[in-house]
């Protein structure tokens, strides 16, 4: 029987080349650039984690709506593809 991915694994994935493809999937650049975190929108309402043990998740602060790398998709408004 096949198994399905290790969500785990996966995030870990997505978080190593987070800054890729936030960028990727942003028509934006960020607001504001730390070292752990980038913020995107006029105000910086949207919060993605870039460093540490989190990196990948992200949170909106507009539509109070937090999640991991694999459900960004909800957030972006405009996207590459």
């Amino acid at each position: 029987m096949k198994r399905g991915p290790d969500m785990r694994e996966v995030a870990e994935l997505l978080g190593q080349r987070v800054t890729e493809l936030v960028l990727e999937l942003t028509a934006d650049r960020p607001t504001t650039k730390g070292r752990q975190e980038w913020r995107f929108r006029g105000k910086g309402s949207l919060s993605v984690v870039v460093g540490g043990p989190d990196r990948g998740s992200w949170f909106d602060h507009e539509g109070a709506a937090a999640g991991m790398p694999w459900r960004w998709w909800p957030i972006f408004d405009a996207c590459a593809w």
